[in-house]
């Protein structure tokens, strides 16, 4: 829940527009929605073949976050306080776990390049700008319209094939 108010504080305060709250938990709840039903994060909650609880608790949650107007940052965070503490009380669910996904949503609602990304996902992205494959075992760079090769990682998979520094 730090991290939920810490990311809306930086909205609030740095972002161009101010926000619309109402539209963030909106899009929260969506974020919340789809990570219920995916395989992955079902499996991982124990959330498999439980469809019939989450669709309605859902629901419920939409009808009283419609009736609410969110004024401000404080009201936002309270709101996620109380999603999280139903979840995790009605579906065993970490609440940690819809704090984040309610993060991820009212982020991604900002505009069409602004999104929330985890420690691993932040590496990810910049091991693509750097150009480093690490499960390859080379790191790369864009050289005249092609790749080339700058390292390759010793006992590496590109190692055992055969490719060289300067391929």
């Amino acid at each position: 829940l730090e991290l939920y108010g810490e990311v809306m504080t930086k909205i609030q305060t740095h972002y161009v527009q101010d926000p619309n709250w109402d539209e963030l938990l909106r899009r929260g709840t969506d974020s919340l929605r789809i990570a219920l039903h995916d395989p992955a994060f079902a499996k991982v909650h124990g959330l498999e073949g439980r469809d019939e609880q989450m669709d309605p608790l859902l629901k419920y949650i939409e009808g009283i976050l419609a009736d609410r107007h969110v004024q401000d940052q404080r009201q936002s965070q309270d709101l996620v306080r109380w999603v999280g503490r139903l979840v995790g009380n009605r579906l065993q669910v970490n609440p940690s776990a819809v704090v984040l996904e309610y993060t991820c949503g009212a982020t991604s609602a900002l505009d069409a390049y602004s999104t929330f990304l985890t420690a691993d996902q932040l590496d990810e992205v910049y091991s693509q700008i750097e150009g480093n494959f690490v499960g390859l075992g080379i790191e790369i760079k864009s050289a005249e319209g092609t790749l080339l090769i700058v390292r390759v990682i010793p006992n590496s998979p590109a190692e055992m094939a055969g490719l060289n520094q300067g391929d």
